[in-house]
């Protein structure tokens, strides 16, 4: 393979995965407040528990893992302090839910 090949192939996929967390950035901070808003959270008017999302393959405490791993990534695109945790623990736990 040519290295011009090479190259482009590495920067195409630099641009799929930055693309990726463009998404990320773009939508952290709004789902967050929109989980809050709605009272999805524990505490909240209307909290998800595990039967509201069974046919999904993922729990109650995923969401709340997932909102928590999404507060992080907000404050690491807006230069503020995050805190370190096993967030691809997370990641995992929705890597294949879904409907």
């Amino acid at each position: 393979m040519a290295a011009s090949l090479k190259k482009t192939r590495f920067a195409q996929r630099m641009i799929d995965l930055h693309q990726k967390l463009a998404d990320v950035a773009d939508n952290a901070a709004d789902i967050e407040k929109e989980y809050f808003d709605l009272g999805y959270d524990s505490g909240g008017s209307d909290p998800i528990i595990d039967t509201d999302i069974e046919n999904l393959g993922i729990t109650a405490a995923a969401i709340t893992s997932g909102i928590t791993m999404l507060q992080q990534c907000d404050k690491l695109f807006t230069n503020q302090a995050t805190t370190p945790a096993d967030y691809i623990a997370t990641i995992n736990q929705f890597r294949r839910a879904g409907s």
